[in-house]
């Protein structure tokens, strides 16, 4: 197996795959970016807030206008945090 990448992407909300699978799209808390599969390098950057709407987030760069399906960190996760911290007995939101 060749070398691995790993990408650090702070406040990830959600990321997805183009059709090509040429490009990895990301939205995050401080905007949005494209990575190229097969370098892993970020290629488009887009500081705007532009959150994913029903499973679809809006491409920039090589994949502006496109509407791209993405898989979102789940809700679940964040409820379940929240849960976690009204119920810890040395924490009460």
């Amino acid at each position: 197996m060749g070398n691995s990448k790993h990408l650090f992407i702070g406040g990830l909300v959600a990321m997805g795959f183009d059709a090509t699978g040429k490009f990895l799209l990301t939205v995050s808390h401080t905007g949005r970016g494209v990575f190229s599969t097969d370098t892993w390098e970020r290629i488009a950057r887009d500081l705007r807030l532009v959150y994913p709407d029903n499973g679809k987030a809006l491409g920039i760069g090589p994949l502006e206008g496109q509407r791209i399906d993405v898989i979102e960190r789940g809700e679940e996760q964040v409820r379940d945090a929240i849960s976690r911290r009204e119920t810890s007995p040395r924490r009460r939101v």
